[in-house]
């Protein structure tokens, strides 16, 4: 989620074209009683974390930043991921939230093709025509009031991008100036910076801070009616074909499409350069807390290909290094031709108190998941049979 600021409060806010102008939250469990903020969404080609040893097709990351500054909290739990799995299955259909990001960073791609002067690539089912001159994608809906409009705040003070401080003399060559696109950049900066004085506070507007848009009843009604209608239980009154780029995005989408609310508990580092989250002499100041899901989301060969080839077939944009030129930071097998952006798999140690919180810690209030913690009830071997031979919500012959 891109970012701006306020130069007369420093306070961040989301730099969207159009609305929607509140970080995305998340309630954490375990000794968090504030919000986590969403920061940005990654996504990796295949999996870089394993269930069992089974390594999945892909992985969303969905990264956040602690609404509680280090000095409040003593500690700098300043960073926490949540990760989904991705599984292609031949029999599954295509997943629409999937083929909305495909579109979107196909519509990326295609600018910089165009830019480039090179040719549109291969048309794919799940989107709109992308290639030039092609007019069915539908028209961008305008902003409704000035407090939308990006380039204004509510008062018309005007907003600027966030960048490192030129003047900053611990920026190694080639770092001044550097745009700070997310939150999550800011905090990697801070990081990085021995210069107090140099580091950015992270402040969000008081509309992040506003109480909780349901009660849990209502959650719990909402839950419950959404599980019934992907089951099939409820019935739409029209079906029409849409394209990738024509659905309705939600930042968290894909945590409500696993529908489970049991996951995996680490402490651990974010998994890209420079690592943040080192450990230290029995601190756990500056971790990434991590909650990888157990269940993944069905998702059609197609789309996990289609990410490999943007992946693979990347353009440096005009303006950047290496414009125009291939530039793809992914390990690709000249042999089988399969796209790898994982970092390898690493070690695993006491100090990173993994737990996987299932049935026994709390009842979950997807109907799927009660129906998992079901399968165990008659005897030992069946608790095994959970675990192992039925590890999802759905059916499944082991991992």
């Amino acid at each position: 989620q891109p970012i701006e600021t306020f130069p007369a409060t420093g306070e961040m806010d989301i730099a969207c074209r159009y609305g929607g102008r509140r970080f995305g939250r998340i309630d954490f469990s375990k000794g968090f009683s504030d919000w986590w903020y969403l920061s940005h969404i990654d996504f990796k080609v295949p999996s870089e974390h394993t269930q069992e040893g089974k390594r999945y097709s892909a992985e969303v990351q969905m990264a956040h930043f602690y609404s509680v500054t280090g000095e409040e909290a003593m500690v700098n739990n300043e960073m926490a991921h949540v990760s989904i799995f991705l599984e292609a299955y031949d029999d599954a259909p295509p997943y629409p939230s999937l083929d909305r990001v495909i579109c979107q960073w196909r519509t990326v791609e295609e600018e910089t093709r165009k830019q480039c002067n090179l040719p549109s690539v291969a048309h794919y089912p799940g989107c709109f025509n992308a290639e030039r001159n092609h007019t069915d994608a539908p028209s961008a809906t305008p902003p409704q009031s000035a407090s939308d409009d990006p380039s204004t705040a509510p008062s018309g003070v005007p907003i600027t991008t966030v960048e490192t401080q030129s003047t900053n003399s611990d920026n190694p060559p080639g770092r001044k100036n550097r745009r700070l696109r997310s939150v999550n950049d800011v905090i990697i900066d801070n990081w990085r910076t021995t210069n107090s004085t140099s580091k950015r506070p992270i402040r969000l507007k008081p509309v992040n801070f506003r109480g909780p848009d349901r009660t849990e009843e209502e959650w719990a009604e909402w839950i419950e009616a959404y599980s019934a209608n992907s089951r099939g239980e409820a019935t739409r009154k029209q079906r029409r074909l849409l394209g990738g780029n024509e659905l309705i995005w939600h930042n968290y989408q894909f945590l409500i499409d696993s529908k489970t609310e049991y996951y995996y508990r680490y402490s651990g580092t974010q998994t890209i350069p420079p690592c943040y989250g080192p450990f230290t002499s029995l601190s756990r100041g500056n971790t990434s807390h991590w909650r990888v899901l157990k269940d993944p989301i069905r998702v059609h060969p197609r789309q996990i290909t289609e990410m490999e080839r943007l992946i693979k077939d990347r353009i440096a944009p005009p303006g950047s290094r290496n414009e125009c030129e291939p530039d793809t930071a992914a390990k690709v097998d000249e042999t089988t031709g399969e796209v790898s952006v994982a970092r390898p798999l690493q070690y695993h140690h006491f100090t990173h108190f993994k737990t996987f919180c299932e049935c026994k810690d709390w009842k979950s209030r997807w109907p799927e998941d009660q129906a998992w913690c079901e399968l165990d009830r008659p005897n030992v071997t069946a608790a095994y049979s959970r675990f192992y031979d039925r590890p999802y919500n759905f059916q499944s012959d082991g991992f």
